[in-house]
């Protein structure tokens, strides 16, 4: 037993090391490729996709039903277990393909745009690819093997923009991005079924999707519930408020979901099949839980705490002064930042034990309780907005995670004791930048480059030290992801007190 928990936090942490290393390249070459392509292409281009995508974005959170989790998820499959959720997933991928081609001259018609019709239905083909790959990707997450997805996902994506700017050099204008978005599908289909070959049997067996049909059809159906709910505010500002104060409020939205979207979203896609192999081991699925929530705190809870105080240097430097309406904003939601960078982990258990029913029902309730409080908002305009918004996370935080703690027999108290540390040191770092820009203002420091650059040093002097002090354990977590980690964890463990620190060490013991 000790033998297996070992190596599944070895391969844990090497999964979080390639995950955080695709996430981040894929986001380079993605911003790369599109600014090579805006100098090639014409802004037309570039919205005739952007229309597009209104219609496949939405119909993509219906592209596997949640089968591809439930692959993860499940504790046994068998051969005719994985043959029928890939048939059911060809068929959907051709199924989605066909409706994209129905609605293209309507969509086309709504866009008064004639061109789109023909692209949409050029791009439909993607979804038979998609459908293709599904089973063949969820396998490798089972598996836990992150590196070779990651070489598949970066490869694909490299492929895409080779083929896409070298159109583009050939004036191929809307095709161009046409070309590199097909190419990068198809490549990763191709790469998947070389890296994780299955063999399909010709037989369907309709016991097997019944013994997941539960599960997969209340994931799909929070997954659409929460695509609403993450638009509904875009929406509603949009159409009462304007264009001009929805991009004031969009982009606020947009940096403070940073760092739940490329920390909490690395490492719970990592995590979840490491909770689905501990689901009927409720203590060790706590130990793990509260790691990697302690985690994801050390590094979200500054960064967050920092943007409040350093919200109009950073805005004024990075943004300039036709921004100003943006500050209130980012001080108002990334309180909600914080929130939301644990809230999120709750998904992964209800995914790991098989309770996506409540999953859903949670999400319904929450999901009104936020819609209303958009709604209310609305009177005091997007600042009324994000106040209503913070307020109805703040109400809802606990029960967001009382529900699932349940489910792994988790206080709440025990939750809080692991994490006040964490948000102690945090809340230090705020006082101390907060003080110093006070300071540095009242005698007369006014430049916003000097504030920013000197905010951000003595925040990141000061809490590292903190860290240092209160928090080796969770340091020595983070430092195993990244290059040298080890020897750095070996120089930090001085502080003896941290007997629970290592779960693993224990466990054999």
């Amino acid at each position: 037993m000790g033998q297996q928990i070992a190596d599944l936090k070895s391969k844990t942490i090497s999964g979080v090391k390639w995950s955080a290393i695709a996430k981040f390249s894929q986001q380079f070459l993605s911003f790369l490729t599109i600014a090579i392509m805006a100098h090639l292409l014409s802004p037309t281009a570039f919205g005739l996709i952007g229309m597009i995508l209104v219609v496949t974005n939405f119909v993509e959170i219906f592209k596997d039903l949640g089968t591809s989790t439930a692959i993860i998820q499940k504790k046994e499959i068998s051969q005719e277990f994985i043959s029928s959720i890939f048939w059911t997933n060809f068929l959907l991928g051709l199924f989605f393909t066909l409706i994209i081609i129905l609605i293209a001259p309507f969509t086309a018609t709504f866009f008064h745009e004639p061109e789109i019709s023909l692209i949409m239905k050029i791009i439909s083909i993607s979804f038979i690819f998609s459908g293709l790959s599904v089973v063949p990707q969820a396998l490798l997450v089972r598996e836990m093997l992150f590196k070779r997805l990651a070489y598949i996902e970066n490869v694909s994506l490299f492929l895409g923009a080779i083929v896409g700017v070298g159109m583009a050099l050939m004036n191929g204008g809307v095709w161009s991005l046409v070309a590199q978005s097909l190419v990068r599908v198809f490549s990763m289909w191709i790469m998947l079924w070389v890296v994780s070959p299955i063999i399909p049997q010709i037989n369907f067996s309709l016991n097997s999707l019944k013994s997941i049909a539960s599960y997969s059809l209340n994931l799909s159906g929070f997954n659409l519930l929460n695509y609403f709910i993450r638009n509904a505010d875009n929406m509603l500002i949009g159409r009462y408020l304007g264009s001009t104060p929805l991009g004031f409020y969009s982009l606020a939205y947009k940096w403070m979901l940073l760092p739940v979207y490329y920390i909490s979203g690395v490492l719970g896609q990592v995590f979840l099949p490491t909770f689905s192999k501990l689901q009927d081991e409720n203590s060790k699925f706590c130990d793990v839980y509260l790691r990697l929530c302690s985690s994801i705190g050390i590094v979200t809870f500054p960064l967050l705490l920092g943007m409040v105080v350093l919200a109009k240097p950073f805005i004024f430097v990075t943004l300039g002064h036709q921004w100003t309406s943006i500050i209130p904003l980012l001080i108002i939601l990334s309180p909600i930042g914080i929130l939301q960078s644990l809230g999120t982990t709750a998904g992964y258990i209800y995914l790991a034990k098989g309770r996506t029913d409540l999953m859903f029902l949670w999400g319904c309730i929450a999901g009104f309780l936020y819609l209303l409080s958009f709604v209310i908002g609305l009177k005091w305009g997007i600042i009324g907005v994000s106040l209503a918004y913070a307020i109805s996370n703040g109400i809802l935080f606990y029960p967001s995670l009382l529900i699932p703690f349940r489910l792994i027999e988790l206080k709440i108290s025990k939750f809080l004791e692991v994490m006040w540390p964490i948000l102690r040191s945090g809340l230090i770092m705020f006082a101390i930048m907060k003080g110093l820009l006070i300071g540095l203002e009242w005698v007369g420091i006014t430049d916003y480059w000097v504030l920013l650059t000197i905010g951000i040093l003595v925040g990141a002097a000061s809490y590292i030290l903190l860290v240092l002090k209160f928090q080796e354990c969770e340091l020595r977590d983070i430092l195993s992801l990244v290059p040298m980690g080890s020897s750095w964890g070996t120089y930090l463990k001085l502080n003896k007190k941290a007997v629970n620190c290592e779960f693993i060490e224990n466990e054999q013991r």
